[in-house]
């Protein structure tokens, strides 16, 4: 039962261990690599996040740069046994594209664009549809953690995506509705 397993500080301690851990690891490995045996990456795993917002039906990528991947592969032989990667994290995709200074840079324009947008959200009047594109950030986020940022930046905007175009459906059914009613006046 989880709810009895969290109210134990030692399964909490555990777990919480664990998965800073698991963090940790990933930032170690890359720092074993770059800038020792490959260079910077230089912004190159965001760009290929970026690309990936197109399916691969429309946009062939060749050489595509998925940090997860790319570090499980030059670290270890769990992939080709098929027992799965070591994941990423925040900190070090940002420091195989930008070194030292590229986790703080990161986190600090994350950090701006969280409380620019919680603040253009909290000084009008609250608007579903600017919440919603928050929260759909937001969760992106807590994934990007430990992942790479081809999860967060795909999946947030496809999911933006769908939701402007249920928003553009309603607004246009509300205007066609609004129409007919003034013409039957």
């Amino acid at each position: 039962n989880v709810a009895a397993k969290i109210q134990d500080p030692n399964w909490v301690l555990n777990k919480t261990a664990n998965e800073t851990g698991h963090t940790l690891d990933t930032v170690v490995r890359s720092l074993e690599l770059v800038p020792g045996r490959y260079d910077y990456f230089n912004g190159g795993t965001y760009v290929d996040a970026f690309s990936r917002v197109v399916p691969n039906i429309v946009l062939q990528r060749e050489n595509a740069i998925v940090s997860s991947v790319w570090l499980t592969e030059e670290t270890t032989e769990r992939k080709s046994a098929g027992k799965g990667g070591v994941g990423s994290s925040i900190v070090a995709e940002a420091y195989i594209n930008f070194g030292a200074m590229g986790a703080p840079l990161l986190l600090f324009l994350i950090g701006l664009g969280h409380g620019l947008a919680e603040r253009v959200l909290t000084r009008t009047r609250l608007r579903v549809d600017l919440f919603a594109l928050f929260v759909i950030a937001e969760l992106g986020l807590l994934v990007h953690i430990r992942n790479s940022a081809v999860l967060y930046i795909r999946g947030s905007i496809w999911k933006a995506l769908i939701l402007l175009a249920l928003l553009l459906i309603s607004v246009s059914y509300t205007h066609l509705r609004a129409h007919e009613t003034r013409e039957d006046l």
